[in-house]
């Protein structure tokens, strides 16, 4: 999509059954371009084809072999296609334009070495296994298992925004207009808004079809429609928003919560202990080397004996609450108030102390 390639919908979508030889002659003749390279965003199907010769070339395999079986089958995609010619004629949709005051029907379309960008046929419940994988990427993690067929990481990866750009988009939960930061990932659309959700996804579209899917990696969910009418991916992305809409008002739109390490669990109890005691030797073993350089130790007791007066007796201690693998907080429950902690470990092998901080919670 950095190529310099011009956008080049809908042309491209009539040429999805080129083959490869076709595809390869049309670049040797040459390729005009709209911009220079890796620069500007512009969406390109010609740089799509040209990624699944490279996986031809590369694989030995067509590029529908090699998704098929390294993509589709492992996910259990055992009724996704990629020609119309192999779908059940009862499972087929066929696809439909309007035009004259009529439904026209649109010839189904063969697949070919443009297959690379787009013309998958697949059902409701086989694309959600692919959203689900997808979704299984987060939160972030490095435990066991990540059996693939592709990396955790590289998933997300694909959802990381390039060239991102502000815009505001009216439909999105069907709200007033807001500021939303948008951007291609690698075959995905990755946005932000103003409240900081992250949406992924992508709208599709091909003579007598459109499609949309969204996932919101923080949630765990995904919403997906397909439409056998021309080029409708935009009102069918409308559709989703409404369907979200609806989660977001029976409170079934909420933030998946973050594993929490071992070693934060467990020095957030130790900061708990120190805070309180102020223990030689409990410091000799979390607290790291710059933690009274930067904020002196007599200093740091002296805070933390004014606010836990204020709080009045410690009654119970909240579970930790991660920000990420080394960093995070807790409240000591007092009898008169709540002392929020924060806490930063080192990137030692053992990690220690690097950073508290102190906040005493207002009554409501």
């Amino acid at each position: 999509m950095t190529a310099g390639f011009p956008e080049d919908n809908p042309w491209g979508d009539r040429f999805l059954d080129m083959s490869d030889e076709a595809l390869m002659k049309q670049v040797e003749e040459g390729i005009s371009f709209s911009t220079v390279t890796s620069l500007h965003y512009e969406y390109s199907n010609l740089g799509f084809g040209l990624l699944g010769h490279i996986i031809r070339t590369v694989s030995g395999l067509s590029y529908q072999e090699y998704i098929t079986q390294n993509i589709l089958l492992p996910l259990g995609m055992t009724h996704t296609y990629w020609k119309f010619s192999e779908v059940p004629g009862e499972l087929l949709a066929l696809g439909y334009r309007w035009g004259n005051e009529h439904w026209i029907a649109e010839p189904l379309l063969h697949d070919g070495a443009f297959g690379a960008m787009g013309g998958l046929i697949t059902s409701i419940e086989d694309f959600s296994k692919y959203i689900s994988f997808h979704l299984s990427a987060w939160p972030p993690r490095s435990d066991p298992p990540d059996l693939g067929p592709v990396k955790r990481s590289s998933l997300r990866e694909m959802h990381h925004m390039n060239n991102p750009r502000y815009f505001s988009d009216p439909m999105r939960f069907d709200e007033e207009s807001g500021p939303i930061m948008r951007g291609y990932g690698y075959g995905l659309v990755a946005m932000k808004d103003h409240q900081g959700i992250v949406e992924v996804g992508h709208n599709g579209g091909l003579p007598g079809f459109g499609s949309s899917y969204m996932f919101y990696p923080e949630y765990g969910i995904g919403i997906m429609a397909f439409s056998n009418l021309t080029y409708v991916g935009g009102t069918v992305r409308s559709a989703n928003y409404l369907v979200m809409k609806q989660l977001i008002n029976q409170n079934l739109f909420t933030p998946r919560e973050l594993p929490v390490s071992d070693i934060l669990a467990r020095r957030s109890v130790q900061v708990a202990e120190l805070v309180q005691s102020w223990d030689p030797a409990l410091e000799e073993e979390i607290v790291a080397n710059n933690l009274y350089m930067d904020i002196a130790r007599e200093k740091r007791m002296e805070e933390a004996k004014r606010l836990l007066h204020q709080a009045g007796e410690i009654i119970s201690m909240g579970a930790v609450i991660p920000e990420n693998q080394m960093r995070g907080s807790f409240v000591l429950n007092g009898s008169s108030k709540d002392l929020r902690i924060s806490f930063t470990l080192t990137p030692e092998a053992e990690p220690k102390v690097q950073w508290i901080t102190l906040e005493l919670l207002s009554c409501e």
